[in-house]
């Protein structure tokens, strides 16, 4: 899976947990469960290198000179 697929992936089980946390408002085992699931989403989703939107281009300073 690419980066980006792994980021995407990871903000929609985000984005449910948040969904989750507020259905379990109150519940003293399963509000700290979801906050701790949530906690790790966004750790894991910070920790995942940003990808560049343009291709790299190769440093002209390593070719051969003819």
């Amino acid at each position: 899976m690419t980066t980006r697929g792994q980021r995407e992936f990871l903000k929609v089980q985000l984005i449910q947990t948040q969904r989750l946390i507020e259905l379990v408002d109150g519940h003293l085992l399963m509000s700290a469960a979801f906050a701790e699931r949530e906690r790790e989403f966004k750790e894991q989703i910070d920790s995942i290198p940003l990808g560049s939107n343009y291709p790299e281009i190769p440093d002209s300073s390593n070719r051969r000179k003819s």
